[in-house]
This record gives C-alpha cells, sequence and structure tokens, in this order.
C-alpha cells in the first residue's frame, strides 16, 4: 500500500508528524497557520496521515494541553524508579539502605535502570526509530517491570529479552528500508 504523495510542505510536516507517533496537534488557528489548515482540507478528501488537530482558544491553553499530553508519557518513567531504590538497596549506597557495597552489583544495577527507562519511554511513546504496535508496547512495560526484579538471573534474562527485542524493532525497521 502506497502513501499519497504530499503537494506542500505542510503536508509532508503533517504527514510525516504522523509517522513519527505524534497524534495530536494542539494550536489555535490564525493568520499564520493557512498553509497549514489547507493541508488538513486537502488531506481529509486526499485520505493523507495526519495528527488531529485540537483546536485552542489560546496559544497557552494548547501548550499548557501538549505539556499535558507529554508529561503523562514521561510519568510512567518517572513511576518506576523508586521500585528499582525499594527493590535494590544498594542504590542507597549508604550502609543504612541494607546492602554491602558491591561495585558489580552497583554497575548491574545501573544498567538495569538504564534498560527500564529505555523500554518504558518508547513504549509511553509508542515509538523506536518507528512507530511501534501496541502488543509492543505492552510487552516493552512488562519486560521494564520484570527487569525491576532484585534476583540478578532473573532481572538479567529480562535484559536480554530488551536486548532482543530491540534488536528486532531494528532488524525489522532495516528490512522495511
Amino acid at each position: 500500500m502506497s502513501l499519497p504523495i504530499p503537494k506542500t510542505a505542510a503536508e509532508a510536516l503533517l504527514m510525516r508528524m504522523k509517522f513519527c507517533g505524534i497524534d495530536y496537534v494542539f494550536s489555535n488557528g490564525g493568520t499564520d497557520f493557512a498553509s497549514i489548515i489547507e493541508a488538513y482540507a486537502r488531506g481529509a478528501t486526499a485520505g493523507l496521515p495526519m495528527p488531529e488537530p485540537i483546536i485552542v482558544a489560546h496559544e497557552t491553553a494548547a501548550v499548557a494541553m501538549a505539556t499535558a499530553v507529554q508529561a503523562t508519557r514521561i510519568g510512567l518513567v518517572i513511576f518506576a524508579i523508586p521500585f528499582l531504590f525499594a527493590y535494590n538497596p544498594i542504590m542507597l549506597i549508604v550502609p543504612e539502605g541494607g546492602a554491602a557495597w558491591d561495585t558489580v552489583a552497583f554497575l548491574f544495577v545501573l544498567i538495569k535502570l538504564a534498560a527500564i527507562v529505555y523500554m518504558l519511554s518508547s513504549a509511553a511513546s509508542g515509538f523506536d526509530k518507528t512507530k511501534m504496535h501496541v502488543l509492543e508496547s505492552i510487552l516493552r512495560i512488562a519486560i521494564a517491570l520484570i527487569i525491576i526484579h532484585p534476583d540478578m538471573l532473573i532481572s538479567g534474562c529480562a535484559i536480554g529479552a530488551a536486548i532482543a527485542i530491540f534488536a528486532g524493532h531494528r532488524m525489522l525497521k532495516l528490512s522495511r528500508t
């Protein structure tokens, strides 16, 4: 299935935004948006994939709404971080945390942290170089939650699964280009 070819820069911009996983455009219509409005008008009749426009009375409200949508996605990642500290006391770096210092264990927890942040942020945005299917996003969230587990074997296997998902997604992207 081939996509229609955009005829204007505004159409190309909106199509690219949709391809990159941007589902909504918050804006207030005005004299500076003529080309965008025309692109949406043609896109509706030509079947061009474009983000859904959300028209707002004032640009301040538009920015607040767009920020709220993105903050909700980021909140998922921020929510998981305290659990990593709770289940891996070595992260506290003090004897009162309940774990003796171990450089290898600490470095492993840092790798876990990076994997969790990457898996959750890509799942929340639904995008990793290309748009992801909903099932891949759910799988990434599940793997990230398993990575939190304090047992090195279980979390190590989950990191291996995360690497496999990452590599598989990249290879699939390369095979499509």
